[in-house]
């Protein structure tokens, strides 16, 4: 098992059959893991500049859209800003959302378009849960793990804060894996990891679900 990290989601991303961690720390995987905080059962995503009339269909009459422009305000016609402290306030029991940003769902629909096997959402918030899905699901499958890093100025430029949220998922592996069976945890501790990524994130790791929302989020339901 290998694990590797994308500083940007460029094509072509060597990630097929890879179970693929997609991080846009601000804001998109933190937006939608408030999304599904405040309830909602389904969420959709689209690219930069969706369609607000599919979108609606997409979620029904009483689903919510959110998108932004490249200012981060609200285009005409969808309901909210991708904001994660808005969208976690709301009560979304039971309904359908739609979320599209400049950065991060452009970077999921990239891992879907080259052939990921399965992809997950991280951000500050469920660290340690998308840590243990990506291990379980990448022994289970035989599959290496890539880290997505969405970047920002439409996925031009290198974000620091997603290569430190990619950093203190990196430094989770280490010690889960071991607790696999042997021959699963000696691939991986054979592995060479990016280190630069851990020393960007720096030892020991923070423990950020001490202030942040009980981390129960591992994938996108």
């Amino acid at each position: 098992m290998k694990i590797k990290v994308a500083f940007l989601p460029t094509s072509p991303l060597p990630i097929a059959g890879d179970v693929c961690i997609v991080v846009d720390v601000i804001r998109a995987t933190t937006a939608l893991v408030g999304l599904f905080d405040a309830g909602s059962d389904r969420v959709f995503v689209g690219g930069f500049r969706s369609d607000v009339t599919k979108a609606r269909a997409a979620v029904g009459e009483n689903g919510i859209i959110c998108a932004e422009l490249d200012d981060g305000s609200t285009p005409l016609g969808f309901d909210h800003e991708p904001s994660p402290s808005l969208l976690s306030r709301l009560d979304l029991s039971g309904r359908s959302a739609m979320l599209a940003t400049a950065n991060g769902t452009p970077a999921i629909l990239a891992a879907v378009r080259e052939g990921a096997a399965l992809i997950l959402l991280g951000s500050l918030r469920n660290l340690d849960a998308v840590t243990r899905r990506a291990l379980a699901e990448a022994s289970s499958r035989n599959a290496d793990i890539t880290i997505i890093c969405s970047g920002q100025l439409r996925n031009s430029r290198v974000a620091i804060e997603d290569s430190y949220c990619a950093g203190l998922i990196v430094s989770r592996f280490c010690p889960r894996a071991k607790k696999l069976p042997m021959t699963h945890g000696r691939d991986y501790l054979d592995t060479e990891l990016p280190l630069q990524m851990l020393g960007i994130a720096g030892q020991p790791p923070l423990h950020r679900q001490e202030y942040l929302t009980p981390q129960r989020h591992g994938i996108g339901k």
